[in-house]
């Protein structure tokens, strides 16, 4: 079990775990306390994971019959990834207008998917390319008949020159809602602004890290130079904290807010994430 879950991608893991606490509420409250803590202890710094897990456990009645319980919250979890798209997707599709000029960086699920369903298909999409992975994305983006033009990550300003609006995935939401990203995020997101381009940043409201789990300073698994000489320390984070006044809002299931705002209104819908855990 701990294998598979090391190797399942975030979302993968957070409904499996789901399913693996509902099928543990079979043996009792004492075996969905051990299962919680297993899978916990294999993702520590898996915010949306993490999540779910505090969801499926808050305030567990020992003393009560709790499986048509957690197989009420496994449904819930299984319909929140699906409805939180979709309202994602419908907040981003609201920045764009007929002929608009969308960039973004890198591949992204989550951005192509809401380019893919957007009912706006007017539209061309710069992508500027990250390890290769923008190449990845423009040919699934012109597969699906939607323009792109394609740049290299050297080319950045200038394809962001003429851009209405840049879109980017969040990794994880930090306590106060500073968002983390990829790493060279904020120097694209900040060249935007500075061509008057609006920035969104795209994530899940349950990526909140409010118990901080996540540090980009412990997430060292980027580019590796090995055997670099003497005198030379490589730096191998893969994200970074974008500084707040590098994007125009994030966007969440609950709307397009600024980080200090952000945060109350998850507060507000997730009111959970403040309850106590089982672990």
């Amino acid at each position: 079990m701990l294998e598979k879950l090391k190797r399942l991608k975030a979302e993968e893991a957070m409904l499996w775990s789901a399913e693996l606490l509902a099928h543990a509420a079979k043996r009792g409250y004492s075996q969905v306390l051990s299962t919680s803590v297993t899978i916990a202890k294999s993702r520590p710094h898996d915010v949306l994971t993490q999540n779910s897990l505090h969801f499926m456990t808050y305030q567990l009645p020992k003393d009560q019959v709790i499986l048509p319980l957690l197989h009420e919250r496994k449904t819930n979890v299984i319909s929140y990834t699906q409805e939180s798209d979709k309202k994602i997707q419908e907040f981003a599709w609201m920045r764009i207008q007929k002929g608009s000029i969308i960039a973004t960086y890198g591949y992204s699920s989550f951005v192509y998917e809401m380019l893919l369903a957007t009912p706006k298909k007017n539209f061309t999409v710069h992508v500027i390319d990250r390890n290769g992975t923008g190449r990845v994305l423009s040919k699934r983006l012109a597969k699906a008949n939607i323009k792109v033009v394609y740049f290299e990550e050297s080319a950045a300003r200038f394809a962001l020159k003429h851009a209405d609006v840049l879109f980017l995935p969040a990794h994880t939401l930090t306590s106060k809602g500073h968002a983390i990203a990829s790493m060279g995020s904020e120097l694209i997101a900040e060249t935007a602004l500075l061509h008057n381009c609006k920035v969104y940043v795209l994530c899940h409201g349950w990526q909140f890290d409010w118990k901080n789990l996540f540090s980009v300073e412990e997430d060292e698994g980027g580019v590796s130079w090995k055997n670099a000489p003497k005198n030379i320390t490589v730096n191998r984070f893969r994200f970074e904290t974008l500084n707040d006044d590098s994007f125009t809002a994030i966007i969440t299931e609950v709307g397009a807010h600024r980080p200090g705002y952000l945060v109350k209104e998850l507060l507000n819908a997730y009111p959970w994430m403040k309850k106590n855990w089982l672990p």
